[in-house]
Order: structure tokens, then C-alpha cells, then sequence
């Protein structure tokens, strides 16, 4: 698994998994969108998407470390402010997240699970204890294979025959003519928003608080 770091210049500093935790360059907290870089991957076939832990404590809420792990191939994630300051993970039209894959900042955490379910959680999320700290699920547990925040702008779960599954929470029906500034971001206020350009939203989970 290949750990990429977010520097304040907005390239991408490839680290070992060994060095994941340990203290790594330091950002400015003025800086509003960065963009990592990947150089390489490892055999098993993901990148972490890391930002210094000093940035996510500037942020004054982050409790999740600021990370996104994704499966390749995928678009690189961006790391972003909301122009109301709220920090998010943005991910673009063909971002596919697959079982294991998750972005996590602040007290937000969008995470597609082994067992099929798309769930975000808040900061009370803990691995050892089923559903505690979810805010709102796809409702596909056992059918879902993956996630699409598709380059159409819809953000759908498909079981493993490539079937759209249909729950009321997905899909997010947000299809569209392409706008290039479709993204769906994962937010340090527990919200997951689909947002147009010039950040107007077109859906979200109604998870923030």
C-alpha cells in the first residue's frame, strides 16, 4: 500500500507504510485546495491519501486521521475548504470505491464495507462494535459490490453483476449534462455532499451537524 503525503505546495510525497505515522512536512493551514501526485503503487493495488495530522488539528474538529484510501485505478482525491471553512475530500466523476476503500476527515467518515454497505459514520465509529457512530447507510448490505461517483455526476451502488441497485438512498439520481465541476465531497462536519459548481449542492446524506 503506497502512503502519499499532502505537502503545502500540493504535491504528493510518497512514503512507506512503515512511515505512515511518524511526524511528516508541515502545511499551511491557508491553504484551500491541494492536490496529491502518485508515483507508483504497491502489490496490492491501493494509495493512501495522507495530509499532516497539523492540518487536520488547525481545522479544530478533526478526530478522524485526514486520509482517503482508494483502490487503483481512481482519480486522485483532492483536499479541500468549503468556502464556509468546512474541510472535505473531494472526489471526482470516476472515483469508484470499492469494498475496504474509505475517506475520512475531521468527524466524517464515508466508508464502503466488506459486507456491501455504503456508511457514513461520526466520530464515535469503532470497528469492534457494529453500526455504532452511523449516520446513514445505502441499505445494500450483501448486494453491494461498489460505489461510482460516475463522470455523469450520479453516484450509485452496483452489486457484482454490474446491476444499479435501487434503495431510496441510492442512487443519488444526480445525473447531469457534464460539468466538469461535479464532486462529491466527504466533509469534517459528517456530511457527504454532491455539489455542481461554484459549490452549489445538488445532494447530500443530511448527515452534517
Amino acid at each position: 500500500m503506497l502512503v502519499v503525503s499532502l505537502t503545502a505546495s500540493g504535491a504528493g510525497v510518497c512514503i512507506g507504510p512503515a512511515q505512515a505515522d511518524e511526524s511528516i512536512q508541515r502545511a499551511s493551514i491557508g491553504m484551500e485546495v491541494m492536490q496529491p501526485t502518485i508515483d507508483d503503487k504497491e502489490i496490492d493495488g491501493s494509495v493512501v491519501y495522507k495530509f499532516p495530522e497539523a492540518f487536520a488539528a488547525g481545522d479544530g474538529t478533526a478526530l478522524f486521521p485526514t486520509q482517503c484510501v482508494l483502490s487503483l485505478p481512481n482519480p486522485a482525491p483532492t483536499l479541500a475548504r468549503h468556502p464556509g471553512g468546512v474541510l472535505t475530500w473531494g472526489l471526482r466523476g470516476g472515483t469508484v470505491l470499492r469494498q475496504g476503500d474509505f475517506c475520512q476527515v475531521g468527524n466524517g467518515l464515508l466508508y464502503m464495507q466488506p459486507d456491501g454497505n455504503l456508511v457514513v459514520y461520526d466520530e464515535n465509529y469503532d470497528p469492534g462494535i457494529p453500526g455504532r457512530g452511523a449516520l446513514w447507510a445505502s441499505d445494500t448490505f450483501g448486494r453491494g459490490h461498489h460505489a461510482s461517483f460516475q463522470t455523469d455526476g450520479n453516484f450509485v451502488v452496483y452489486n457484482f453483476f454490474g446491476t444499479a441497485l435501487q434503495t431510496g438512498k441510492v442512487p443519488s439520481n444526480t445525473w447531469r449534462i457534464p460539468d466538469p465541476g461535479y464532486a462529491l465531497h466527504v466533509q469534517a462536519d459528517r456530511n457527504v455532499v454532491i455539489y455542481a459548481s461554484g459549490w452549489a449542492p445538488v445532494w447530500s446524506t443530511r448527515t452534517g451537524r
